[in-house]
């Protein structure tokens, strides 16, 4: 009897230990998928938001590379020399109201075929009188004054949008100088705002059920879509809860908002440049993170199914050893199909995946790896996967910063710029993941990684467009202002001077007029080249609009550097060029302005220059002008 009862306690024991195994086998497959699963599905969800966030940052560079080209055309309108000639005379009180708008109406009216996407235009004197309108205007003069009240208009306030005839406008105002710089006018003009929506309506890089518009933050206005009339409404005011989410733009300069119990979209916003104005895409969290909980929901309802058959196991644990034997080697054959699936979805995905150990040597890489770095398993496998950065990219203070965030969170995200194995530059956005063990040590890093070739690609050509004068090549109005603040330091802190010659080119119009302007164009790049031959390489030539040009030379030490360089500019502009079989001759009137006794900012060496400029013309053209200042009190 009591061989029997130890027999029994025996088979119980065995019985127990069998259960104890399986339960081991079970919890150590919950643990493989989870650990697995879950970086994968936050390395996906960060980078699904920075795809989005860079595609609304695409979508807001070409809005500011539209709003500057509105406001660089108002620029051209308001520095018409013959227009704003007249206009000081009428501001002087040397000629009439109804004279300077008969002799301005025509002129500024031909000038409006600059552009098919201008409506309207309104000129300003000094106290608000309608000096001319043309084109779609609104019908009151209140309606016209209202949304800037006080002059000068500042540059963040150069445009607004406003609603004209049921359609949405881009109004913007310009500021009208005299020669002396004092403020004699301004023009406001109206455009149409098609362009503005077809950006604001492309969701090509965004999701389809994305909400995108602009708010203003500071006066809590939005400019978004109607259904009904299938047009975009200024709403006047932004619900508060809404502006509590947005506010939270102010403290950065781009940001994503996730949602939150009490909003239920994430919320992407990127501040225009040098305006209140922001663009924002709201997505509803369902539809956005849809296509990755799609892609986790089968891993989950794997281990769902793991947890259901350890629950049938212990139920079925005190049946004979044979059949739980038997029970166990099915589970065997089913972890092995899961490891299968994990492998074919670790090969078969897009995105790189690379494991290494707790020193960064490779331990194995998937296909897409090799497709997007050229190297092959065999090539890597065993060496430092740091040995592949691109070694003039910082990469040593990128390394610190990646171990510093590894240490701290277990996990970093961010660009590396890698070597191809044909030795070009390869861009990835790449994540780290720690698995770490009970202790806390880590022993696998998780490597995750998309080639962004084609973003930089986009990012270097909005760039660029942004930038540079896309008939002649040149540096534009605002890379020439960045350019003369950074030689204006440098020359501050090397206690050098530097000048600036603004060049306008003569009889210019009569060749536009004569000859059309496509001969204008190549008559334009044939002057920037001449230029450019002319100046050093630390020198700077740019193209303000028009038919002015803008130089700056560094390390002008003395005013009669810039004098010979001017003499060679004249000489060389005033030589015949011969374009499209004709034979075309022009001069050039040449302003200039040397720092730091004629400015000590960007705005007063290019306004002195230009003063210099007009000197020179009104003394015959074909010359130059140094600047004076008693000469223009």
């Amino acid at each position: 009897m009591n061989f029997a009862h130890e027999t029994h306690r025996i088979a119980l024991i065995r019985k127990r230990i069998l259960l104890i195994a399986l339960m081991g086998v079970l919890a150590t497959g919950l643990v493989a998928s989870l650990s697995t699963s879950i970086p994968f599905y936050y390395s996906a969800r960060n980078n699904l938001e920075q795809i989005t966030l860079t595609g609304v940052r695409s979508q807001a560079s070409v809005i500011d590379n539209l709003l500057d080209k509105y406001q660089d055309l108002a620029q051209q309108f308001t520095g018409r020399t013959e227009i704003r000639v007249r206009l000081e005379r009428y501001h002087a009180g040397n000629m009439s109201l109804a004279d300077v708008s008969a002799f301005s109406e025509p002129r500024l009216k031909e000038a409006m075929n600059l552009s098919d996407e201008l409506l309207g235009l309104v000129r300003l004197g000094v106290k608000g009188e309608v000096l001319a309108r043309i084109g779609q205007t609104p019908a009151t003069l209140e309606e016209i004054i209202t949304p800037f009240k006080n002059f000068p208009v500042s540059k963040q306030d150069g445009y607004t949008f406003v609603q004209l005839n049921g359609l949405l406008i881009v109004r913007v105002d310009a500021n009208i100088f005299s020669k002396e710089g004092d403020l004699i006018g301004q023009d406001i003009l109206y455009f149409n705002g098609l362009k503005l929506i077809d950006v604001l309506n492309d969701r090509l890089q965004l999701n389809n059920k994305a909400n995108v518009y602009l708010a203003n933050l500071v006066n809590k206005k939005r400019l978004s879509y109607n259904k009904s009339n299938k047009n975009f409404v200024l709403v006047e005011e932004i619900d508060s809860k809404k502006m509590l989410y947005l506010s939270k733009a102010n403290k950065h300069k781009e940001c994503t908002i996730r949602p939150d119990s009490n909003c239920k979209n994430i919320i992407f916003i990127i501040p225009l440049v040098d305006s209140n104005w922001s663009l924002v895409a709201e997505i509803p969290v369902n539809s956005f993170y849809s296509a990755i909980r799609q892609q986790v929901l089968w891993p989950l309802l794997a281990i769902i199914f793991m947890l259901g058959v350890a629950a049938f196991a212990i139920s079925k644990a005190l049946h004979p050893l044979i059949r739980r034997l038997t029970f166990q080697t099915k589970e065997l054959e089913h972890s092995t199909e899961e490891l299968r699936l994990i492998a074919s979805v670790f090969e078969g995905t897009r995105e790189a995946i690379a494991v290494t150990d707790a020193k960064m040597h490779l331990i194995k890489v998937n296909s897409a790896f090799s497709q997007i770095t050229g190297f092959a398993a065999e090539d890597v496998l065993g060496k430092d996967l740091q040995n592949l950065f691109y070694k003039k990219k910082a990469i040593e203070r990128l390394q610190t910063k990646i171990q510093q965030s590894l240490e701290v969170k277990d996990s970093w995200q961010g660009e590396i710029w890698y070597q191809h194995k044909n030795s070009e530059l390869l861009p990835v956005l790449q994540s780290i993941s720690a698995l770490l063990s009970e202790d806390g040590q880590v022993i696998n890093y998780i490597h995750i990684f998309n080639d962004i070739s084609e973003s930089k690609a986009n990012e270097e050509r909005i760039n660029y467009l942004a930038h540079y004068d896309q008939l002649t090549g040149l540096p534009n109005r605002t890379l020439l202002n960045r350019r003369i603040r950074k030689a204006v330091d440098k020359a501050l802190n090397c206690n050098q001077s530097l000048a600036i010659l603004f060049m306008d080119l003569d009889h210019f119009k009569e060749v536009n007029d004569t000859l059309g302007h496509p001969v204008g164009d190549l008559l334009l790049q044939a002057v920037g080249q001449r230029l450019k031959a002319i100046l050093r390489e630390q020198d700077t030539l740019g193209r303000l609009g028009g038919d002015e040009f803008l130089a700056i030379l560094d390390h002008s030490a003395k005013p009669d550097a810039s004098s010979v360089v001017a003499e060679k500019i004249i000489s060389a502009l005033t030589q015949s060029f011969m374009l499209a079989g004709h034979e075309i001759k022009i001069g050039v009137s040449i302003g200039i302005a040397i720092y730091p006794k004629d400015g000590c900012t960007v705005d007063e060496l290019v306004k002195n220059a230009d003063i210099a400029m007009y000197r020179a013309k009104e003394s015959g053209r074909n010359t130059f002008r140094y600047f004076s200042e008693a000469e223009d009190l």
